[in-house]
């Protein structure tokens, strides 16, 4: 769906550090987008020698309907014009499922490192990111809680805003598809808190590079 950025959203934005909108995806393209992140997360397990956690970085290498869906230009029009800043860099994204007891103890590992996204990243010049929930919480009913708790709500946080991540894990049910958006000058630098960091190393970045159009496409001009 469609969202136009009014001046209300930019100053809640700015003040606030996040805004989440509702329904930015249908219920059908909610449900076929989970269906084939799950898909894709699966296949990849099977396959992969990394940890169940690592499996969900970067998705859309392996599908190009998740590459349409994350590269979209609607949610990156929406990230620019948040941000206030033109153009925009992919610079990776993260699949979070359902918290159980086979990764419960890896998510509590990460999400302890920071608050931010750029605590928890190794990407310096991170402009934005997406939190998108795929499928709903037992506890829907939190009224205080950060992060969206309806499957096609998205929530939009700068990279310096502190996120309660102990509520991917603490909302019970719910998984979360994370984007993250850079300035095109954006730079790879090894985070030791970061387990995402080994993906940057395989795909031939070394410390202090500047993200590669080739590998971190640009997506919105």
């Amino acid at each position: 769906m469609r969202i136009a950025i009014l001046d209300e959203h930019l100053k809640f934005f700015q003040q606030n550090g996040s805004i989440i909108f509702e329904d930015l995806f249908t219920d059908d393209e909610i449900a076929a987008f989970q269906n084939l992140v799950k898909e894709v997360s699966f296949e990849r397990r099977a396959t992969s020698a990394d940890s169940l956690f690592l499996t969900g970085r970067d998705l859309w290498r392996d599908a190009d309907e998740i590459k349409k869906t994350i590269q979209s230009r609607r949610f990156a029009c929406i990230a620019s014009k948040l941000s206030q800043t033109k153009p925009l860099r992919l610079g990776y994204d993260h699949y979070f499922p359902r918290v159980d007891e086979n990764n419960k103890d890896i998510y509590q590992q990460f999400f302890s490192t920071g608050s931010t996204l750029q605590e928890i990243s190794s990407i310096q010049g991170i402009v934005c990111g997406l939190f998108i929930c795929l499928s709903k919480a037992v506890n829907e009913e939190k009224s205080d809680s950060f992060l969206p708790l309806e499957p096609g709500a998205a929530l939009f946080v700068k990279p310096d805003q502190p996120v309660n991540f102990n509520e991917i894990i603490n909302n019970e049910g719910s998984s979360y598809y994370l984007v993250v958006f850079t300035s095109t000058q954006a730079l790879f630098i090894v985070n030791r808190s970061d387990l995402g960091a080994k993906k940057f190393i395989e795909l031939g970045y070394n410390y202090g590079d500047r993200l590669k159009d080739n590998l971190n496409p640009i997506i919105y001009r």
